[in-house]
């Protein structure tokens, strides 16, 4: 008996850990081994291609610039490696992230989640947005009648006029001009 448990023990922890193990396939003769599996995107990488893939009809000798108008898109996008990014209508279901050179100008465009905008001049004007709106750089920025349900983010100070905010509204957002 005392042979016995110890070489029972042993039997038992290899069925469980053989059971634990994961699944190989099985290599038949003459074959190579499976191939690894290819990499999965990133989510931000992933973003940025669906928003290239929106803004890949611009027109030809314009590659650093993205106009997108009344397009709607779901999902999130990210923009960016533009000189200027324009958004004139359209609906936009994920969150959105826009990076420019020089400029963004969003008009009159429905965002249902955050949208975040980074460019020295930056001019939002009619428009909803679902989430939070955060400006970066924000050399200049004009804000103009927009409803914005979350809250609103800002790196300076922006012109502003005529938008209502449902959150809170950072010190740095105060309007000048």
């Amino acid at each position: 008996m005392r042979r016995t448990a110890p070489l029972l023990l042993v039997t038992i922890l290899g069925f469980a850990l053989t059971a634990c193990a994961p699944a190989v396939a099985p290599v038949e003769p003459g074959t190579d081994a499976p191939a690894e599996a290819t990499p999965v995107e990133s989510p931000s990488q992933a973003a940025q291609d669906a928003a290239n893939a929106l803004c890949a009809d611009k027109p030809e000798g314009n590659a650093q610039v993205c106009v997108l108008e009344n397009v709607n898109a779901s999902g999130d996008l990210v923009f960016s490696g533009y000189q200027v990014v324009k958004i004139i209508g359209g609906a936009y279901s994920g969150p959105v992230s826009i990076a420019a050179d020089e400029q963004i100008v969003i008009t009159e465009a429905l965002f249902d989640a955050d949208l975040d905008v980074n460019a020295p001049g930056t001019v939002v004007k009619l428009s909803t947005i679902g989430g939070s709106l955060s400006l970066a750089d924000g050399r200049h920025a004009t804000l103009v009648e927009n409803r914005i349900g979350g809250d609103l983010n800002c790196a300076a100070a922006a012109e502003m006029h005529g938008n209502q905010v449902g959150g809170a509204t950072a010190a740095a957002c105060t309007a000048h001009g």
